[in-house]
């Protein structure tokens, strides 16, 4: 830090020093004449590159120089007047000269940092634009695809007159049809975060009642790709404030995504516990992982990471951003962690635990307050209970209900 400092201290010094060796060579040729004239390049080198300080120090540096040269006995009270006036003049031309030099760097520095600013800007909206377009393309593929399947099962319904293919069809209609149904929910869900109008409709939840749910509705999944999904979780009677179908939607998201990007014969774990006032979720796998570069931005909207990813995988990278947004709703924390590619992920969603005490402390607080028209949040305090918030979304407004 100290050597940044006084490095424009050190330019003036070594640019005053060629200064003056280049007047004790150069003065025999011009008789001496013109004393300061090899100090005003010095005084500008110096300003432009260190600033105003650096350019005062060396104005002090050339007037101290030059006079120890000039003067007869290399003194100030020596001088005489007409060396002590150009002494003068060349002091206000130095000021001058470094006030200008001064302005011109901060203006230059200014210029390049709005330039720079500018240069991100565009580099950011056309890195929107590309996710825009790239949005575009992939919805409208994973529209299509299961509205293929759907037309071309009921084509071959309509022309079947034995009715063998009967069963495999309709259940490759419904599975389309809820995949379908899946997509346009996130792109609701997309629309509802981005406007603030995410809701919840949160009651006394048993947690491990949610979590047992959702692995029963992935486990189907995973058995298809040959994948092992497990939950170690007691039947606690533990409690969180939050609304069924969205904590269900939340840790289905993580499973989800857990399964998809895990390998034949891997392992999906999923972890409950608790303390006295948090939940935790931990949803572990052994699959592709996550590169380092790319952990901050996974949960960031429209993500997949490499091009080779969104190939391989397919999905418009909504659903753990969504997923992130409805567990703030619910005054949780997500947080994922890998230790890199191909080595699994883990994602630890954590809750606020409703206090056995808070449950009665909430039926009463309802019978006043409609707390789903406007969303809640619950969170414990020091003394084991706690207190419902609500609010319009979380981290813009909140409203403490004692």
């Amino acid at each position: 830090m100290n050597t940044q400092r006084l490095r424009p201290y050190g330019v003036s010094l070594l640019a005053v020093g060629v200064a003056l060796l280049l007047k004790l060579q150069l003065d025999p040729l011009i008789d001496g004449q013109r004393p300061y004239l090899f100090f005003f390049g010095a005084v500008m080198v110096s300003a432009w590159a260190g600033g105003l300080r650096a350019g005062l120090f060396a104005t002090s540096l050339a007037a101290i120089a030059s006079t120890f040269f000039v003067a007869p006995d290399r003194s100030f009270v020596a001088l005489t007047p007409g060396h002590f006036l150009a002494l003068v003049i060349f002091t206000a031309e130095c000021l001058f000269i470094t006030f200008l030099c001064s302005q011109l760097r901060q203006r230059e520095q200014e210029a390049l940092q709005a330039r720079q600013k500018f240069e991100k800007t565009v580099a950011a909206l056309n890195e929107a634009a590309q996710a825009k377009d790239e949005f575009l393309a992939t919805i409208s593929h994973d529209l299509r695809t299961p509205l293929t399947s759907i037309i071309g099962w009921a084509d071959l319904l309509q022309s079947d007159r034995t009715g063998e293919n009967l069963p495999n069809g309709l259940e490759a209609i419904g599975r389309s049809a809820r995949a379908q149904l899946s997509l346009v929910e996130d792109i609701l869900d997309l629309s509802r975060s981005s406007s603030g109008k995410l809701r919840i409709e949160p009651e006394p939840t048993r947690i491990s009642t949610v979590v047992r749910s959702a692995v029963e509705t992935i486990a189907s999944a995973a058995r298809a790709k040959g994948t092992r999904i497990t939950c170690n979780s007691d039947d606690t009677d533990v409690y969180v404030l939050g609304d069924p179908r969205r904590l269900e939607q939340i840790f289905w998201n993580v499973m989800s995504n857990a399964v998809k990007f895990s390998h034949a014969g891997g392992i999906v774990t999923t972890e409950l516990s608790f303390d006295d006032h948090l939940v935790r979720v931990k949803i572990a796998d052994q699959g592709a992982g996550i590169s380092p570069d790319f952990l901050p931005f996974v949960f960031e909207r429209f993500q997949q990471g490499s091009e080779l990813t969104r190939r391989e995988h397919g999905g418009l990278g909504l659903g753990l951003a969504i997923t992130k947004d409805l567990v703030e709703l619910h005054g949780g924390t997500i947080v994922a962690s890998s230790e890199g590619e191909g080595k699994g992920a883990t994602f630890e969603v954590r809750l606020p635990r409703l206090a056995d005490k808070d449950i009665e402390l909430f039926s009463d607080v309802s019978r006043f307050v409609d707390l789903t028209a406007v969303g809640a949040v619950y969170r414990p305090t020091e003394s084991g209970t706690g207190k419902v918030h609500q609010s319009a979304r979380s981290g813009m407004h909140s409203e403490t209900i004692q």
